[in-house]
């Protein structure tokens, strides 16, 4: 376990290792353009991811959004690997500038926990792979110009299996 809490800028390729987590707490963390984030390990964000051009995680990598953590924009994220949601946001409370999320068709998301899943003023997610909705409220959050956009593209699978709610 690696747990970043003060600000940092990761600007070249990252790999953790299978069984290891890298942790983006606490505070703003900035991924540059063309980062791949690759390994068989986690990187889990509790505090602020900031994308702010192109990034991508690769096949064999879990993205995880926990403990109110953010991901946020401007860039896109490519996701080839899995995308583990339990709680907390795509886009950031008050800013403008919202990700978006790109599930490849090797890609996947998992939208587990009780926990609500936010998207913040107008983040888009592309899906092309396979997202599974278990438990959480999904809630959107901005006005009528921010809404956020969800995208099920040709090949892609959203299964809901869930019993909670869409919230607007």
């Amino acid at each position: 376990l690696l747990r970043l809490e003060k600000a940092s800028e990761i600007s070249a390729d990252t790999d953790v290792a299978g069984g290891a987590t890298l942790v983006f707490a606490e505070d703003t963390h900035q991924i540059d353009a063309g980062v791949n984030m690759d390994g068989q390990g986690t990187y889990k964000i509790t505090g602020k991811l900031r994308v702010t051009d192109t990034a991508t995680v690769g096949e064999s990598a879990t993205l995880h959004i926990d403990n109110g953590g953010y991901l946020a924009g401007p860039g896109t994220l490519q996701m080839n690997g899995t995308l583990a949601w339990e709680n907390g946001h795509i886009g950031d409370i008050g800013v403008p500038e919202a990700p978006t999320v790109n599930i490849g068709t090797g890609g996947a998301a998992n939208l587990t926990s009780g926990s609500n899943k936010l998207f913040d003023h107008a983040p888009t997610i592309n899906n092309q792979g396979t997202v599974s909705w278990t438990d959480g409220n999904i809630e959107l959050v901005g006005d009528a110009d921010d809404e956020a956009k969800f995208n099920n593209l040709p090949g892609g699978i959203f299964d809901i299996s869930s019993h909670d709610h869409y919230l607007k």
